[in-house]
């Protein structure tokens, strides 16, 4: 075949020779798997197998779904229990060999899942896919090691079969026990390849207590999913009744956002509450309270103020919108130029506004004292009030930018 050429005969000779003599792990792990691919294996027994298996599903060696198809092929009559003999001894260290490599969490592994998923998964029956038992204890004993490196295409493939609800759950055990040794992204492809569409093909395997339906069809990897999805697969789930196996970020989504069926939000803050305050550290209250500053923050919608100032750039992030408008209409027969340079921060009061010109301005929550006196105004303590505005104030003066630097030349006059 195309894997095998370029493949040296003489190391295939060399391989042949230290299977037949029995060689150590160490020896059997020297050569490459497209060198096994490519060699007679008629005398490979399961020990060795495993060995060799174990050996190169830690390797950084990556080797492509057609050396492993060819490869396995050559070793089926002894696949069976190389694997379990490997399972046995990566999950408690009963079995006998004598290889200590560690976990199994090599690039390969999920390759392997996949090509043994193809040559051994449809060796089950629709009724041992319906009852579930034969299936699940069968990838115990057999998939366990690479099960924690499942990828999208076998847990899709896993999804496909005529599970039942009672088939699933006894699948999902299998995963759960491996959860602990599963990455944050290998968990997420659980949830979103097998459990999400199998629930969504059975029903939702709907109980009406919460717990019980939690545990059951979710286990562990219910951690991963919202209270909103979880509502969306079941309508009769009661987040109130299951507060002990909610993550922090979860039970702050409960106090947070609008979820259908349940009481009055105040009655879900209060129930949350007298849960937590009863063994504060032990039920994460600290937690929590960071998962609500965490949603509060990603739910901020800044709204704008509107100051109704013409040609003014607004940069308001505050809902206090004001339109109290003083309208002065005091004519001045001036040719009197003055400078007004408004560099207003945040929180200030104007005082000393000696300027001989009443303008036609709507300040926004401005407080005037309105002085009928001649030009020179001595106008004190005009209290801007601002609600924590971010913000400079806008006066309503027409083409006026918000940094005022800008002399007022008013050619009105005087009639006072």
């Amino acid at each position: 075949s195309e894997i095998c050429q370029g493949v040296d005969r003489f190391l295939s000779s060399e391989l042949e020779t230290l299977i037949t003599t029995g060689a150590s792990a160490e020896s059997l792990c020297r050569f490459s798997v497209q060198d096994y691919s490519c060699a007679n294996l008629d005398r490979l027994t399961a020990v060795q197998l495993s060995y060799l298996l174990q050996c190169k599903l830690n390797s950084a060696d990556v080797y492509s779904k057609e050396v492993w198809m060819l490869f396995f092929t050559k070793v089926n009559s002894v696949l069976d229990n190389a694997l379990v003999l490997l399972s046995r001894e990566v999950k408690g260290g009963s079995g006998s060999l004598s290889l200590q490599l560690g976990p199994l969490e090599g690039p390969n592994a999920a390759i392997v899942l996949e090509v043994l998923s193809e040559l051994r998964l449809g060796q089950f029956t629709p009724d041992q896919w319906a009852s579930g038992d034969v299936v699940s204890g069968w990838l115990m004993d057999h998939f366990a090691p690479v099960l924690p490196s499942a990828s999208g295409v076998f847990l899709y493939c896993l999804s496909s079969y005529n599970l039942t609800c009672t088939s699933y759950q006894s699948i999902l055990t299998v995963f759960s026990n491996e959860f602990s040794a599963m990455t944050e992204p290998r968990r997420e492809l659980v949830l979103k390849y097998f459990i999400v569409p199998v629930l969504s093909s059975t029903g939702g395997c709907i109980t009406y207590n919460s717990t019980e339906w939690l545990l059951s069809n979710f286990g562990p990897f219910s951690q991963l999913i919202t209270l909103k999805q979880l509502m969306n697969i079941n309508m009769n789930f009661n987040p109130l009744e299951v507060l002990p196996l909610l993550t922090p970020l979860q039970t702050a989504e409960l106090m947070v956002e609008n979820l259908t069926g349940l009481p009055v939000k105040l009655t879900i803050i209060n129930t949350v509450f007298e849960f937590l305050l009863v063994s504060p550290w032990q039920r994460r209250l600290p937690e929590v309270l960071q998962g609500l500053s965490v949603l509060a923050w990603q739910n901020n919608n800044p709204v704008s103020i509107n100051h109704n100032t013409p040609n003014t750039p607004n940069n308001h992030n505050t809902a206090n919108n004001h339109n109290t408008a003083n309208n002065h209409n005091t004519p001045n027969n001036h040719h009197t130029p003055s400078h007004n340079n408004h560099n207003t921060p945040n929180h200030v009061n104007h005082v000393n506004h000696n300027t001989p010109n009443n303008h036609n301005t709507a300040n926004n929550h401005v407080n005037h004292n309105n002085h009928n006196t001649p030009n020179n105004h001595n106008t004190a303590n005009n209290h801007v009030n601002h609600n924590n505005h971010n913000t400079p104030i806008n006066h309503n003066t027409p083409n006026t930018p918000n940094n005022h630097n800008t002399p007022n030349n008013h050619n009105t006059p005087n009639n006072h």
